[in-house]
């Protein structure tokens, strides 16, 4: 799921697959919640918020400066950016996963994809 220079608040509940997030000002209270699948949140450079983020069998990677704790089975990010201000919350949920929060819109619109995460594992029915 893709979804591109949006503003305000954005609250998004997925399973099975990739939430792709581009933000543009003014920026609202963000909720992400992706079972089985990553979370990449691209957003301004000069953004106002506080962000509380979690990855469950994954890790976190963020060009903010916030507290970014990959240590155990389970990944924390926590933290001011800017200002503060409204709300990011990123939570991603299961055995392999990845979020990413980049800054700066210049990006190519997927560098999320270009990470080399493993593959899957195969679940075959009995």
């Amino acid at each position: 799921m893709s979804i591109w220079d949006v503003s305000g608040s954005v609250e998004v509940e997925n399973r099975n697959g990739l939430v792709e997030l581009r933000t543009k000002a003014p920026l609202g209270n963000i909720d992400i919640n992706n079972v089985h699948g990553g979370i990449q949140v691209d957003m301004p450079s000069a953004s106002n918020f506080q962000l509380d983020a979690q990855s469950m069998g994954g890790n976190i990677e963020s060009d903010f400066s916030v507290n970014v704790d990959n240590r155990g089975r389970d990944a924390t990010a926590q933290g001011t950016v800017g200002k503060g201000g409204n709300v990011v919350r990123l939570n991603a949920t299961t055995r392999i996963c990845r979020l990413l929060l980049l800054m700066d819109l210049d990006r190519p619109r997927s560098a999320f994809s270009r990470t080399t995460l493993p593959p899957l594992p195969t679940v075959l029915a009995p």
